[in-house]
């Protein structure tokens, strides 16, 4: 028996029925109703089986996406696309709570401009230009333009997962849902731009962020993320409310116009692969911590200048959340800067200035004479106390 378009034989062999039904001589009227609710069943089937037919052939079509199919997504290298986009970030933290409204320029190959307005009262618009090597910030608080080198591994979260991508598969749990249609529960009330593809990084490790991210596919563009702090609670918000892409952006886009008298500070770090390569360089000995949360690996050794000396920074990371420790030798002590500071024991006879910024713990303790630490990072407290207590000297 033959079949065509993919139909099943019975249901040739019943279109070949209702033909020769309909061939044959006229009868009655009752007949012909019953005929035609026979057609009309036989219709409807085979509409039936064809939406079937055609859902399964969509479904063998969607392949699911793994984390690798999320790393090319995210590739920029070969990327040539521009857009103009305002976006918001949202501070949920119960002390810090603050909405910042985010202006983006964006202009391949890999130019980006952003103008920062805080909606606090009191609190003036800054500009951040990037131009793919340095990372030019204007504050106008302070009258000034600090110039610094762009970090890779602690930059932007699509460069961040792509250059971390091992890492993070070591220490997270990756999930990948495809056209989705709602977000979370508490994020859903703010309106954004929509992404097709929702990754989810769990840690194994239960002390440190969870992390949710939305990408608009067609671009490789993250365009919400969502970060849930160690209790499970959304802490920080940041999406894109509108965004255009492809328009016609000049390179005035990228001057930053700063008032005359502002001054540039230019920040002339060096960077070393290892704590012995820097040791090298650096005129104090450099304490490493005994103790860091597993996946913490060093990412690098970064020597700062300061008016006061140097300050040496061990920069870790787990692949998504970072750990940094600052150590510096200078004479003055610290001081209790804000009112969200408290004083905790970090071991016997040693105390510390506690700052909770949210997702951003900070630390700080003279470990000796002359000699200051201080510890910031995104994990639970408890481990950073864990970290500040096996540094020793």
């Amino acid at each position: 028996m033959h079949c065509s378009a993919g139909r099943p034989a019975y249901a040739v062999s019943l279109e070949a029925l209702i033909s020769r039904q309909i061939s044959r001589e006229p009868i009655s009227m009752a007949t012909r109703i019953v005929r035609g609710v026979i057609i009309l069943g036989a219709c409807l089937y085979l509409l039936c089986v064809g939406a079937v037919e055609n859902n399964l052939a969509l479904a063998q079509d969607e392949t699911p996406l793994d984390f690798n199919n999320i790393l090319q997504m995210l590739d920029s290298s070969e990327k040539e696309y521009s857009y103009l986009g305002t976006k918001f970030v949202i501070d949920y933290t119960p002390s810090r709570r603050s909405t910042t409204l985010v202006k983006v320029t964006y202009g391949a190959p890999g130019w980006q401009k952003k103008e920062v307005s805080p909606l606090q009262p009191g609190e003036s618009p800054q500009i951040i230009l990037d131009d793919g090597k340095f990372l030019w910030h204007y504050i106008p608080s302070q009258g000034s333009v600090i110039k610094k080198k762009q970090r890779l591994s602690l930059g932007r979260i699509s460069k961040r997962i792509h250059s971390q991508s091992k890492r993070i598969q070591q220490n997270y749990d990756i999930s990948i849902e495809q056209y989705p249609h709602t977000s979370s529960t508490v994020a859903s009330r703010i309106p954004s731009v929509t992404g097709d593809v929702v990754v989810s990084f769990q840690p194994k490790a239960k002390d440190r962020p969870s992390w949710k991210i939305w990408i608009e596919s067609e671009h490789g563009l993250i365009v919400r993320t969502e970060i849930y702090d160690v209790q499970g609670n959304l802490a920080l918000l940041s999406a894109f409310s509108e965004l255009t892409f492809q328009p016609k952006i000049s390179k005035k886009s990228f001057v930053m116009t700063v008032p005359k008298g502002t001054k540039i500070h230019k920040t002339t770090e060096t960077y070393y692969r290892t704590i012995g390569e820097a040791q090298k360089a650096i005129g104090f000995a450099i304490s490493r911590p005994q103790y860091m949360p597993p996946g913490f690996e060093l990412a690098s050794v970064i020597r700062i200048p300061t008016k006061r000396g140097e300050k040496v920074q061990l920069a870790y990371i787990d692949g998504m959340s970072s750990i940094s420790v600052f150590e510096e030798k200078r004479a003055e002590t610290l001081g209790h800067s804000q009112k969200s500071t408290k004083e905790v024991e970090i071991k016997q006879s040693v105390k510390g200035n506690f700052h909770d910024h949210g997702l951003l713990k900070i630390l700080r303790w003279q470990l000796e004479q002359e000699f200051y630490v201080t510890l910031v990072g995104e994990v639970a407290d408890s481990e950073l106390l864990k970290i500040a207590a096996s540094i020793t000297r």
